[in-house]
């Protein structure tokens, strides 16, 4: 490509013209780093350009530090030593350097300084003209050390503490190749087209000519006859003179067309070139024929998948060798792909491909997409679109078949895959004076009970998801209990508080279970909007999801709502753990016997508490997700108490329900249920007996 386009322009006559008018023959700069960086860097706009845009593109992009699976914290030393490499230089003019001399001299050499042993605590960038290789002469240790030379000092440097970062070089075992050495040529006819045009427009846009006479000059008129030209002719301010001609002179002009001047052309396809070696779109830096918004934006994600970071992944994978391990054997750099603005299109699209292959767990799609893995259960649950519901339960009909356990049901036997109309059954007359906002206003009791029907389906679905991955986190709460009663020697050693840690167990729940409890959150909220617009919410319909926003606002609460109950669990556990230990007590059983009972009987009980858990926590969130939804229209203004239809329910739940059945109450105020006050069925700050299994609703109101 660069030689067809080289004879394409000494080919073209005002290139001719140019070379001819230097030189005989053409003088290419000398390919060392000091003439490519003054030739190139610092007279080539276009190279300037190049290298400037993509050094900073790659030194602002941000590093992340990894202890095996998981990221440091940003105060972790490796962070630091990124952050502030010496006392004077930043990351980014740090990382600028880098790459500026990788584009130009095709090396760049750090070093690292520190105490023999310990981590690092500065790195330093070296000039690339200053640094040369002395080889070993052995293929294992081919460098015997590097020597770096000013104002003819040389100082030897070992090489464990010298980072030389190379591009490919296919004649060369020591140096890299750089761009700007492949493009010198292209430079160079660049640097001649300005230089020509420069002069060109000094002489009043006229080619030179030749003075010619019959008679010999003598060396004081002809040193004469130069100066004149040089002061009273030549340069632009003295362009249009007419010449003043003596002792029988001639001015002959040369002359040519316009085609022969067209060093436009010849500039433009040149710059292209540069651009093409260095793997830059023309349009970024500046060619305004082919430049759009639209070719921007692609030019600028080139720029970023094709050119930037190839560089940012070698460099990572260097560092990776030569510095991460000073910080430990488990300490990685990886580069925050997330926060590159030009990606993100990209990185949308890949996420939503990733969220719809069903084939894939939680953590597979979590490491797809650059995450932390969850582990346990839930991260390694496979999920299907019919209700996120795990594989290995599909098609069950009841909770208690996904567990090989049966149990009596709390509600009147009505299947989950009960199948709903897809709009309310009747709908009341609005009240006089209102203008028509929803298809839902006064509701019938077949309006009412539609609804139940309709929330009690999706919770009997819901809950199958949540039954697995509670009982597996109940049965490894049991296993961390009895490894810390194990370490007892006896007993009267043993402290329940000292062997459960509520907190820390809160945060495991909450941490394995959100992705859960999110997706039943958003169906919910997503149903409260249909609601109030006659419409019911079923499993089948979820390209209705996206009626409802879940905001960091609502996950943070949500968030809040999952700890609590994961301390409530914990809490049990441990008031289940002394009651075992009294027993074991009483029986004056050895440490062994007590755990050995301790598991049994946990065991025995996390069968029936998955389901009891599953149930009030689906209820829970489906009530606080379609409270949020109502909040989320513009029209619901009331809510009502919906007892559940059967005949086990609590009598406190049926006075709520005939109380708020003529009188809903604003959406921001609480019912009172059995002298508690409670923002929805199932809400935290209910007591147990008000919470537990249970399957009333809400129902909106325009009030």
């Amino acid at each position: 490509m660069k030689w067809k386009f080289f004879r394409k322009a000494v080919n073209n006559p005002a290139v001719r013209s140019i070379l001819v008018s230097l030189a005989r023959q053409v003088q290419w700069t000398p390919k060392n780093y000091t003439a490519l960086a003054q030739a190139g860097y610092e007279s080539s706009a276009a190279v300037y350009a190049c290298v400037s845009l993509i050094s900073r593109a790659a030194a602002g992009i941000e590093w992340r530090v990894f202890r095996g699976d998981r990221e440091a914290p940003s105060e972790h030393p490796l962070r630091r030593l990124l952050d502030r490499p010496d006392p004077w230089t930043g990351s980014r003019r740090f990382l600028t350097r880098h790459f500026g001399f990788l584009l130009i001299a095709g090396n760049s050499f750090w070093i690292k300084l520190g105490v023999a042993g310990r981590p690092p605590i500065e790195l330093y960038i070296l000039r690339p003209d200053r640094v040369s290789i002395k080889p070993s002469g052995m293929s294992a240790a081919p460098i015997l050390n590097y020597q770096y030379t000013v104002s003819g000092n040389a100082e030897s440097i070992e090489p464990a503490i010298v980072y030389h970062a190379k591009m490919f070089h296919p004649t060369n075992d020591f140096y890299g190749l750089s761009p700007l050495e492949v493009a010198a040529r292209g430079v160079d006819i660049t640097n001649f087209v300005n230089e020509w045009n420069a002069r060109l427009l000094q002489n009043d846009m006229r080619p030179p000519g030749a003075l010619t006479t019959d008679q010999a000059l003598s060396d004081a008129q002809f040193e004469r006859l130069k100066k004149m030209i040089g002061s009273d002719w030549g340069g632009y301010e003295n362009a249009g003179k007419p010449l003043l001609l003596e002792g029988g002179l001639k001015f002959t002009p040369f002359s040519f067309g316009q085609k022969d001047a067209d060093w436009t052309q010849v500039a433009k396809l040149t710059k292209r070139e540069i651009c093409s070696i260095f793997n830059v779109w023309p349009e970024l830096i500046g060619d305004g024929e082919v430049k759009t918004f639209a070719n921007s934006r692609e030019a600028r994600r080139a720029l970023y998948t094709e050119t930037v970071l190839p560089l940012m992944f070698e460099l990572r994978d260097d560092l990776n060798t030569w510095l991460a391990p000073d910080f430990g054997p488990d300490i990685r750099l990886e580069i925050a792909l997330e926060r590159i603005e030009a990606l993100q299109e990209d990185r949308a699209s890949k996420f939503a491909y990733v969220a719809s292959a069903d084939w894939l767990s939680i953590d597979e799609k979590r490491a797809t997409t650059g995450y932390g893995e969850l582990g346990g259960a839930t991260g390694g649950m496979i999920l299907v679109p019919i209700g996120k519901i795990p594989l290995d339960i599909v098609g069950s009909k009841d909770p208690e078949e996904a567990t090989g356990k049966a149990g009596k049901r709390p509600v009147d036997g009505r299947s989950p895959e009960l199948r709903l109309p897809p709009t309310l059954p009747e709908v009341a007359p609005q009240k006089a004076g209102k203008r028509e906002k929803s298809g839902f206003w006064t509701a019938s009791v077949e309006v009412k009970r539609a609804l139940w029907d309709n929330f009690v389906s999706r919770v009997e679905a819901k809950e199958r998801s949540l039954i697995k991955p509670v009982k597996s986190f109940l049965d490894a709460e049991t296993r961390r209990i009895a490894v810390e009663a194990r370490r007892a020697r006896n007993l009267g050693e043993l402290h329940v508080a000292e062997i459960i840690d509520p907190k820390a167990e809160a945060k495991r729940y909450a941490k394995e279970l959100f992705p859960l409890y999110a997706e039943i959150a958003r169906l919910a909220g997503a149903s409260g909007v249909a609601n109030s617009k006659g419409e019911l919410m079923t499993l089948e319909r979820r390209d209705r999801i996206d009626f409802f926003n879940l905001s960091p606002e609502l996950e943070e609460s949500l968030r809040k709502m999952i700890l609590f109950s994961g301390t409530k669990l914990s809490e049990t556990t441990m008031a289940l753990t002394r009651d075992i230990l009294k027993t074991s007590e009483m029986a004056s059983e050895t440490v062994e016997q007590f755990t050995q009972r301790l598991i049994e009987k946990l065991d025995a009980l996390s069968q029936f508490r998955c389901r009891l858990i599953a149930r009030t926590e689906t209820a829970k969130v489906e009530n606080w997700g379609t409270l949020e939804g109502y909040r989320q229209t513009e029209f619901i203004e009331r809510k009502g108490w919906l007892c559940a239809f059967v005949d086990e329910s609590r009598e406190e739940h049926k006075e709520a329900d005939a109380r708020y059945s003529d009188a809903p109450i604003p959406l921001g105020e609480a019912f009172v249920v059995g002298g508690k006050e409670m923002m929805y069925p199932g809400d935290p700050a209910g007591d147990a007996g008000n919470v537990c299994n249970c399957l009333c609703t809400l129902y909106p109101d325009v009030g």
